[in-house]
């Protein structure tokens, strides 16, 4: 067996753990990928179409404060609806 053979149970280890008696064995599966300079949003068609705010992040930043404003709308709705019955 080779020494840069892993067998099925070590095969997750691999990449994680290096092998020093492997020459081929490449030190990381990622290097250089985050070496990209420049910027990464969209370009092209998108840079019409893109936005600054987004008011589904904006809910979702926001979600305990809707949620306790929601509350309390239903509640004062509810009671202006039963002591306008009354």
């Amino acid at each position: 067996m080779d020494a840069c053979t892993v067998t099925t149970p070590d095969a997750i280890t691999a990449f994680a753990v290096p092998n020093p008696n492997c020459s081929s064995q490449s030190q990381s599966v990622f290097s250089g990928l985050l070496l990209v300079a420049g910027d990464h949003g969209a370009h092209g068609v998108f840079d019409d179409r893109a936005q600054q705010n987004s008011y589904e992040v904006w809910a979702d930043l926001n979600r305990s404060w809707l949620g306790i404003a929601t509350v309390l709308g239903t509640c004062a709705g509810l009671f202006f609806a039963l002591k306008s019955r009354s």
